[in-house]
């Protein structure tokens, strides 16, 4: 079964990208966060499948 909330470092795996990409991509609202009990960013895996269709992948 597939975590559902996923670190900001492991969704920079997933694109290839830094996690300060990732982190810009969440400052300027292109992706939704939830925060953990820790108070840490973490991005459901939806969110993630919805911002790779608007931006194809890019």
């Amino acid at each position: 079964m597939e975590k559902d909330l996923l670190r900001v470092d492991e969704v920079a795996a997933m694109f290839h990208v830094k996690p300060r990409t990732v982190r810009r991509w969440i400052k300027s609202n292109r992706l939704v966060i939830v925060r953990n009990p820790a108070g840490r960013p973490m991005i459901m895996r939806a969110e993630v499948y919805r911002f790779l269709s608007l931006n194809n992948g890019t």
